[in-house]
């Protein structure tokens, strides 16, 4: 992972300086309501069980502390928007 994102760096693929840290996670419903219409373009069609961590200003290494929340450890995982949204389904 670490090689491959030096590599992109290199190649001009990766421009911004991003903060790292903590990506803040918001339940589906908060995020369709949230005021920054991207967020809520992204969390349109999710359960409202689900989780999402907006990555659009955070870099790698970023923790994305899912199990804050309500998650058992078999939630499915999905990237939306190239990556830019990380989202927690929670398995039934």
């Amino acid at each position: 992972m670490g090689l491959s994102l030096a590599l992109r760096v290199d190649r001009g693929e990766i421009l911004t300086v991003r903060a790292e840290g903590k990506a803040p996670i918001l339940t589906a419903l908060d995020a369709r309501f949230n005021a920054d219409a991207e967020v809520a373009a992204a969390a349109q069609d999710l359960p409202d069980t689900a989780y999402m961590a907006d990555l659009r200003n955070f870099c790698y290494p970023t923790q994305v502390p899912f199990q804050s929340r309500d998650l058992r450890s078999d939630a499915t995982y999905r990237r939306l928007r190239s990556g830019e949204f990380l989202v927690a389904l929670p398995t039934p």
